[in-house]
C-alpha cells in the first residue's frame, strides 16, 4: 500500500511490476510512478483504469514514467460509467501494439467503437459491458458484434463478450445466449453482478 500523500520526490523501488491497477478516484503525483516504474519496463503488460470524468489522468502520469508502455501492454482494461474517454486516453489506447486482450466498461457504445476502430494491433479477446439503453444506439447485441468484427483488429478475435448489469429494480431476468461468427465465440450476458472476467481482466 501507498500513502495518500507521496513525497515530491523518491527513489526507485526494487520492484518488477506485472501488472498495475490505479484509479482515478485516488490522486497520485508522478514523482510516485517514477519511483514505481523504472525496473518495469519490460515486466509491465497488464494495466487497468478506473476512470472518472473529474479525476487525474493517471495515464499520462504512468506515461511520463515509462513512455515504452504502449510497446509492452498485453493485457487492457478500461472502467469508467458511460461518460465519454478523453482524446488523450483514447490516444494511448490506440497507440498500444501488442494488445491481446481488451476490456471496456462502462464505454459509451458509439466511442467503444471508435475505440476499436484505432486499435493498432489485432486482439484474441474483447470484453465490454453494454447499458440498459442500449438498443436506443440503434443496434441489436448481434448487429453489434457483426459491426466489431469488421474492424480490422478484431480479425483474429476469438472471444467477445457483451455483458448488461442489471440495475437494481429491474425487471428483467439474467439470461446468457451465445453465438459463432467465423473463429470467433461469441457470448451475451444479461446478470445481476459484474462477470469475473471482467473484473479481472488486466491483471492475467
Amino acid at each position: 500500500d501507498m500513502p495518500l500523500e507521496t513525497p515530491p520526490a523518491m527513489d526507485a523501488l526494487p520492484l518488477r511490476l506485472r501488472a498495475l491497477s490505479l484509479s482515478a478516484m485516488m490522486d497520485q503525483p508522478a514523482s510516485l510512478f517514477k519511483a514505481l516504474l523504472p525496473g518495469s519496463s519490460e515486466a509491465l503488460t497488464s494495466l487497468h483504469l478506473f476512470v472518472i470524468k473529474s479525476g487525474p489522468r493517471l495515464h499520462e502520469r504512468v506515461l511520463q514514467a515509462q513512455p515504452s508502455l504502449p510497446s509492452n501492454l498485453l493485457h487492457l482494461s478500461i472502467a469508467t460509467h458511460w461518460v465519454p474517454l478523453s482524446d488523450s486516453l483514447a490516444q494511448f489506447i490506440a497507440s498500444c501494439t501488442r494488445l491481446q486482450t481488451l476490456t471496456l466498461s462502462g464505454i459509451i457504445p458509439l466511442q467503444m467503437l471508435e475505440v476499436i476502430r484505432t486499435l493498432s494491433s489485432p486482439l484474441a479477446a474483447l470484453d465490454f459491458t453494454i447499458p440498459a439503453t442500449f438498443a436506443w444506439h440503434g443496434y441489436t447485441v448481434e448487429a453489434f458484434f457483426d459491426r466489431i468484427l469488421r474492424e480490422q483488429s478484431a480479425r483474429r478475435l476469438r472471444f467477445m463478450t457483451a455483458t448488461r448489469v442489471l440495475e437494481s429494480g429491474s425487471d428483467d431476468q439474467p439470461e446468457r445466449a451465445e453465438f459463432v461468427r467465423g473463429a470467433c465465440r461469441c457470448v451475451y450476458e444479461i446478470t445481476s453482478r459484474t462477470s469475473a472476467r471482467a473484473l479481472l481482466a488486466g491483471y492475467g
